[in-house]
């Protein structure tokens, strides 16, 4: 008869996932499996096993639509990324690291924006007019709020000059 083991003995679980029982068995690529041990070698007493599952829980927990991103923003998120890309393979440049490629992604962009865009007229949305006058009238009182400030005398009781 073989020897039961006493209680408690047995490796001890790590990381915040408690009470597994269930098992997965799945094949993988040899770079994802050894993405996975660099994952768990890096975070502080967490099993292959536990970081395998943090990665597949978050996936699935992770909403796929956000109500205020429309397909739209998302269509438009993934031409963008289209285009780096393309710019970043043409050039073997990072955008960020380099100003042509940088200079080559914005124009890329803008030609996306300016295709898909709708054309004619623009007309200016109520809300935008009432922030730029909101603006425009918040940077006059700053202005003359410092005006005030600098001036040598108090503008309010500045005489006028008389013509000779």
């Amino acid at each position: 008869m073989a020897k039961k083991r006493a209680t408690g003995a047995g490796r001890k679980p790590r990381g915040e996932f408690q009470g597994k029982s269930a098992v997965l068995t799945t094949r993988i690529t040899p770079e994802t499996r050894a993405a996975l041990e660099r994952a768990a070698a890096q975070g502080k007493n967490r099993s292959l096993s536990q970081v395998a599952e943090k990665a597949i829980d978050e996936y699935l927990r992770k909403p796929k639509h956000k109500p205020e991103r429309g397909n739209h923003i998302r269509a438009l998120g993934e031409a963008i990324m289209l285009v780096v890309l393309y710019i970043e393979r043409a050039t073997d440049q990072r955008w960020t690291d380099d100003a042509f490629t940088g200079e080559a992604l914005r124009q890329g962009c803008n030609r996306v924006i300016a295709h898909f865009a709708p054309r004619g007229t623009p007309i200016t949305p109520r809300l935008i007019k009432e922030a730029a006058t909101r603006l425009a009238q918040d940077t006059a009182r700053a202005a003359s709020e410092k005006l005030r400030q600098l001036s040598p005398m108090p503008l309010a009781s500045a005489k006028p000059r008389q013509a000779k």
